[in-house]
């Protein structure tokens, strides 16, 4: 696995995943624990002919969306959607 840092909005979610919903309360902590210390955990990705394809960190993409971070920190690998 790599790591870089990655324009949030060139990461693609995939249609069918299986994802953690947080409540209003749990977004509002992870939302104010990145305000505070930044991104703590890298989100993970599997690159797909060039392309970064999300696996985990839906919440703190989503966050960096929201908030227009330039970059966010990526751990990734080459692969295909079977990977995904």
């Amino acid at each position: 696995m790599k790591i870089k840092n990655v324009d949030p909005k060139s990461i693609r979610i995939p249609e069918v995943r299986v994802t953690a919903r947080f409540d209003e309360d749990k977004l509002k902590m992870l939302s104010s624990s990145m305000d505070d210390a930044g991104q703590v955990m890298p989100i993970k990705c599997v690159v797909i002919d060039g392309e970064y394809v999300l696996v985990d960190g839906l919440h703190r993409l989503e966050h960096a969306l929201k908030e227009k971070w330039p970059t966010i920190s990526v751990v990734y690998e080459e692969g295909d959607m079977v990977k995904v």
